[in-house]
This record gives C-alpha cells, sequence and structure tokens, in this order.
C-alpha cells in the first residue's frame, strides 16, 4: 500500500490535516463496520479502511527520512508521497488477524473519542450551575432521607378507630377511610365486609403521619384483615435508599457515560420531580408542618 491508495481508501485529498484523516477514519468505519452493514464485501472494507488510516496515521522512521530527503524540491516530494511505502505489521495471509487487529484499533479510536466527549460534557457540568444545583438538590434528598429514616424507627402509638366503607365511581373503587384518608382495597373485600363493623387498629409514624400498619378486626366473628397500604414508613428502606443516591453518585463524580449521561439527569431532573411528588402525595409536607407547628 502507497500513500495514494490509502487516500484514496478513505477518501481524503493529499492535503489533508490528521484531523481530517482521522474524521474520515471514524465515519467510514462506522459505515463499513460489519456489525452495521451486512453487505458481503463490508468486512474486506472495513479492514481496508483500517490499514489505509494506519499508514497515513503511522510513524515510520523510514518515511520520515525519506521525507526530509525530498523536502526541498515539490516534484521529488508529490513522487515519494506517491510512491512511500513501509514494511507491514499486517499478516495478509490471515483475514481472520486482519480483521481482529482492524475490530481493535475500531474499538480503541471510539472509546478515545468517546472519552473526550465525556470529558467535554463533565468539564461543563463542574464548571457551569448544573453542578451548584445539584450540590443544592443533594442537600435537601439527604436530608430528606435523615428524616424518613427517623420517620420510620422512632416509637409510634397505636391507634383504634372505627373503619368506614365507601365505594366512589360506580363501583369501579372502593375504600376504606380512617383518620379522613381513603385506602384503596379490592372490589371482593368491599362486599365481604360491608355489613360488619370493622374497628382498626394502626399505628401512625411521628412526622409524616403515614400508616405503618392497619390491621381490621371484623367484630361478628373475630376475624383480622391486614390492609396495611404502601407507604414510606412500610416500605423502609426504599424511599430513602432513593434520596440516598445524589449524595452516593456525588461522592463518586467521573467522565464516564453513566454519569454524564444518567447520573447528572437523574440528580437535576428525576430527582427533584420525585421529591415533589413524594411530599406533595398525600399530603405529607403539610403534615410535617403540622408536627412542627405542635413542638412549637
Amino acid at each position: 500500500m502507497n500513500r495514494l491508495d490509502a487516500l484514496r481508501i478513505l477518501n481524503v485529498s493529499e492535503l489533508a490535516s490528521e484531523a481530517e484523516i482521522k474524521s474520515a477514519y471514524r465515519k467510514l468505519a462506522l459505515a463499513f463496520h460489519p456489525d452495521r452493514n451486512h453487505s458481503p464485501d463490508a468486512r474486506e472494507q472495513f479492514i481496508e479502511i483500517h490499514e489505509a488510516y494506519e499508514f497515513l496515521s503511522r510513524k515510520n522512521t523510514t518515511s520520515q527520512r525519506q521525507y526530509a530527503e525530498n523536502q526541498d524540491s515539490k516534484k521529488s516530494d508529490r513522487k515519494y508521497r506517491a510512491s512511500a511505502t513501509y514494511e507491514s505489521n499486517f499478516d495478509f495471509s490471515d483475514p481472520q488477524k486482519r480483521y481482529e487487529r482492524a475490530q481493535q484499533a475500531y474499538e480503541e479510536a471510539f472509546e478515545r473519542r468517546s472519552q473526550r466527549i465525556y470529558q467535554r460534557f463533565f468539564d461543563d457540568y463542574k464548571s457551569g450551575y448544573k453542578r451548584k444545583l445539584a450540590m443544592v438538590i443533594t442537600a435537601i434528598s439527604t436530608l430528606l432521607a435523615i428524616v424518613f429514616v427517623l420517620d420510620a424507627n422512632l416509637p409510634s402509638r397505636q391507634n383504634f378507630e372505627i373503619a368506614t366503607l365507601i365505594q366512589k365511581n360506580e363501583y369501579s373503587s372502593f375504600y376504606v377511610v380512617l383518620q379522613g384518608r381513603e385506602i384503596e382495597v379490592e372490589r371482593s373485600f368491599y362486599f365481604l365486609n360491608k355489613g360488619h363493623v370493622l374497628i382498626a387498629e394502626y399505628e401512625l409514624s411521628p412526622y409524616f403521619q403515614d400508616f405503618k400498619s392497619v390491621v381490621l378486626h371484623r367484630t361478628t366473628d373475630g376475624e383480622m384483615l391486614d390492609i396495611s397500604p404502601m407507604t414510606p414508613a412500610s416500605s423502609f428502606p426504599l424511599v430513602p435508599l432513593i434520596l440516598a443516591f445524589p449524595l452516593l453518585s456525588f461522592l463518586r463524580e467521573r467522565p464516564s457515560f453513566n454519569f454524564v449521561f444518567f447520573v447528572i439527569h437523574t440528580n437535576l431532573i428525576l430527582m427533584p420531580l420525585f421529591i415533589f411528588l413524594l411530599m406533595s402525595w398525600g399530603g405529607r409536607i403539610g403534615r410535617l408542618f403540622i408536627y412542627f407547628e405542635s413542638l412549637v
């Protein structure tokens, strides 16, 4: 292979810069990679593209010396560039080895390119407002995680109340009403217990007043029915672990795909949305304020 052959394969001019040659290689290697291009000659073209790029980017001592000897004359320089060759390391008798070498170079080239992209996004993140916003969100979520841990583990008082069964939306939704709040139950549960007096024994968490457990006692036969709803207190430690995610990710910042495209967007978009829904759903933020007012 000579220089003109390599330039022709990569479809670049003789005056192409190193950056232009590299860009042409990436585009062609991506287009003719056998995993993406299923034409019969894609594999061979992929190998030729790699070998042409390696030829043009190779810092061969003999080629450099020949170029230095001919740089005084444009004519001799053109002659050199058209005919200069080097001793290749390719095993042309084994197509599989040529392909493996091309595949390895392809992966390395795109890995380096990807790493530069990740680094650029990471630098923009660290130098801009996004990291400051992430620090604020991390502080809020960590504080809430601590509050939810305490809320689930501090002692709570057992309460007793007569439960009320109600139906909504033309028999499609059925609820047990406790503390002015509705706990959804199945249709069959509603009709089995509709004519019975139900005494509810339940625990509420101290801060958010979430149900930790709810057990109904049927007075007619003494049967106990567990209808404990899914709440942060009853599903501990799921919610605190989710809230601790920004802190854990903040301690492991790095220019990687997962951090740049997943972690940053999770912390800046999904986590604020999760916190908003968590605190607004069921009126938790209002009950938290009521608790603090009772302390004052």
